[in-house]
């Protein structure tokens, strides 16, 4: 399997700012069908689904999730109540995670992985990273370095690709369960036990069309740590096929010795030193707000106004050339639902210890159901052909 594929499904392990979006659980439903299944953040319980009107379409549903998942499912009146806020609760004690599963890449290759990771301070992506893939190849991050090692035992070759780094972002913890919950019109939960040891289990299944693509869930929590076990990715809306990503094991440690993400490089190895397509982006002459006349300070505090004044207007064209990360398109995905609605606060730019591309500016935004957000936005400035510019670069933590 290609491993940039690979990187990518592990990059995109859920999509940031997830839309309302309906599960179809089959072709032809009845109104009675949509508000039993799809009620807004309600929990479909066993008992319920049995005494509908439409027990016989609820109960293929159901059957499905039995046959697919060896799902034995319980009675929530014989089964203590769970909420999502006990699992990010019980998740914050624990700051480095082991997942061993599978991936399955675009042209429907798959290859077993081990992964461990170490989270950033606030818990919103990893910080230290490991995988190893079935076939030897190692990938690796180490602290705030601003690249990521690929070693390839079979050629002896280690890849170090600068302005790359792999990451399992979102953590799955509150930045990933707190949005799927949230702005998912289909979280469905149901209650049930593992087959193999008996042991109670909550099933949660959810699903969404944009950012940057369709893509469907499904958890599996322990009921009495509280803990996720496991969960599986599609890349469509309504979990058809082998998942992108099958989490098959998840183990938690409060810490974890740093051995496991250190990396001597083998002897004789031949290193190779490249840029990411992310550098070229952001040294693109042709984007980004020229800085004329200004010290870096202020130029990076009205990019960020900028940056945000074209969100709220729609004005996608200007939104990719101060942040040429991506497309106009993607941007207009990302921020479709619950969009910006004001710039609050824009603060002093400073250096961030560990990011060694710009200085970082926060700033707080308040979204059209209300809530707002602290975000810390990264400048990079460049000069090019003597002239001087500066772009966003993306985001210090959570956006």
């Amino acid at each position: 399997m290609n491993r940039e594929n690979i990187e990518k499904i592990l990059k995109n392990i859920a999509a940031e700012d997830v839309p309302a979006d309906v599960h179809k659980i089959a072709e032809e439903k009845s109104e009675d069908f949509s508000r039993t299944l799809t009620p807004s953040r309600q929990h479909i319980l066993w008992s319920d689904i049995m005494k509908s009107r439409i027990t016989k379409l609820a109960t293929a549903v159901v059957v499905i999730l039995i046959v697919m998942f060896g799902v034995t499912l319980l009675d929530k009146s014989a089964t203590p109540a769970w909420a999502i806020e006990q699992t990010i609760e019980a998740l914050k004690r624990f700051n480095t995670i082991h997942i061993t599963g599978v991936a399955t890449g675009d042209n429907g290759s798959e290859v077993a992985f081990n992964l461990w990771a170490k989270a950033n301070e606030d818990q919103s992506a990893s910080s230290d990273f490991r995988m190893e893939l079935e076939d030897g190849k190692i990938t690796l991050v180490k602290g705030d370095t601003t690249y990521t090692r690929h070693y390839d035992p079979n050629t002896n070759t280690l890849r170090i690709v600068r302005g790359d780094r792999a990451s399992l972002n979102p953590w799955p913890g509150s930045d990933l369960l707190e949005r799927l919950e949230k702005l998912t019109d289909d979280w469905t939960v149901l209650y049930g036990s593992d087959p193999a040891t008996g042991r109670d289990r909550v099933f949660v299944t959810c699903s969404h069309t944009q950012a940057p693509g369709p893509k469907s869930w499904w958890f599996e929590f322990d009921l009495e740590t509280k803990l996720l076990v496991n969960f599986k990715q599609w890349h469509n809306q309504y979990r058809e096929g082998t998942p992108a990503f099958d989490a098959q094991s998840i183990t938690y440690y409060e810490d974890l010795s740093d051995e496991i993400f250190e990396f001597e490089i083998p002897r004789d190895a031949k290193v190779i030193e490249e840029k990411s397509s992310l550098c070229d982006k952001l040294d693109d002459p042709n984007v980004g707000m020229p800085v004329e006349a200004v010290s870096q300070e202020e130029a990076s505090v009205e990019i960020v106004r900028q940056y945000w004044q074209a969100v709220i207007d729609g004005d996608w064209a200007l939104v990719a050339n101060l942040r040429p990360v991506a497309s106009e398109e993607d941007w207009q995905r990302k921020y479709s639902v619950n969009p910006p609605e004001k710039l609050l606060e824009v603060g002093q730019a400073y250096q961030q210890e560990g990011c060694s591309i710009g200085p970082v500016v926060p700033c707080t935004v308040r979204f059209e159901d209300s809530t707002t957000r602290d975000i810390k936005m990264i400048i990079k400035f460049r000069k090019i052909d003597g002239k001087s510019s500066c772009v966003i670069a993306g985001t210090w933590g959570r956006e």
